[in-house]
């Protein structure tokens, strides 16, 4: 997994998986350090960063501001949420010069973290609901004449599953009914 920070913004940005030992960013116009970061996982879910294996930050500076380069902001109503729980994500954007640009610009929403975008939009909101649990990069691209900048987030989605089951008995016949809640994928009945 690779991502990108700066000294303006140390949230991870830009967040893409690849098999391979190698990827390229796109960066915006926007003056400052930029530090890039390689994630590295194993079947376990352990997780190490280059800065921890090395010691070092890898980065580059970038000058030469763009008034029309969008800076992103992206927020949501709950960051840890369960399976099937629609929550609201907000985008504000405006430019180097505080101009707001949220009603000007356009969106690409990735919000599942598998690095395509899956929904378009002229509105800086939109609202989803995940349908499998774990640990989600949801990422907007705003993209204003021409000029494009991304912000992601870290979302954090649980099943909550509590098994429950009542009866109704009709002399000596039982109607079982399942009224357990969270996404249930598959049911075993031991009776």
């Amino acid at each position: 997994m690779w991502y990108y920070y700066t000294d303006i913004d140390p949230e991870p940005q830009d967040f893409r998986a690849t098999k391979l030992p190698n990827t390229t960013f796109v960066l915006p116009k926007i003056t400052g350090n930029y530090y890039f970061v390689a994630m590295l996982k194993d079947d376990n879910e352990k997780r190490v960063s280059s800065e921890e294996i090395t010691g070092s930050k890898y980065s580059i500076t970038l000058t030469g501001d763009n008034i029309n380069v969008p800076l992103v902001k992206l927020s949501v109503n709950d960051s840890s949420v369960s399976v099937g729980q629609e929550i609201s994500f907000s985008a504000d954007v405006e430019n180097i010069l505080g101009h707001n640009l949220s009603k000007k610009a356009k969106y690409s929403w990735d919000l599942d973290g598998d690095g395509f975008y899956e929904k378009k939009t002229d509105s800086p909101n939109i609202t989803y609901a995940y349908e499998q649990s774990g640990e989600f990069y949801a990422k907007v691209k705003a993209t204003y004449k021409g000029y494009s900048n991304t912000k992601s987030l870290t979302m954090n989605v649980s099943n909550l599953l509590r098994p429950e089951v009542e009866y109704i008995s009709i002399g000596n016949t039982f109607v079982l009914l399942d009224t357990s809640l969270g996404k249930i994928d598959s049911r075993s009945w031991d009776l």
